[in-house]
């Protein structure tokens, strides 16, 4: 999707999701702190548009195997041997102690710099 198409999409979002929050008698303070979290994601969404287009084709052996994004913080995993991006493994591993490819046991003491 285009990057017009994606702003789009996330203006809408919010947007619906605030009359939501307003027609449901939410604290006016509670739909403001929303209102000023959409503003901030719009921003990041954007830096990172204009980071992505700054930088052009990124080869692939510098992207995170998992979400396919620039890797800022490289780690190996230990078992599989598959480099990856130090925040994004240890979102998984929030929810799953395992190497997600492979499935053998993980941790985030485990993992080591490339």
């Amino acid at each position: 999707m285009e990057a017009n198409g994606c702003h789009w999409i996330f203006h809408q979002l919010f947007s619906a999701a605030v009359d939501v929050l307003r027609r449901i008698g939410e604290d006016g303070r509670v739909t403001q702190e929303f209102i000023e979290l959409g503003a901030k994601g719009k921003v990041a969404a954007s830096e990172g548009m204009d980071t992505e287009a700054a930088l052009g084709d990124i080869p692939d052996e510098f992207l995170d195997p998992i979400q396919y994004t620039f890797m800022k913080d490289p780690v190996i995993l230990p078992s599989s041997i598959i480099t990856v991006d130090r925040p994004v493994i240890q979102r998984h591993l929030l929810s799953d102690n395992s190497d997600p490819f492979n499935r053998s046991h993980l941790t985030a003491d485990m993992l080591y710099q490339q």
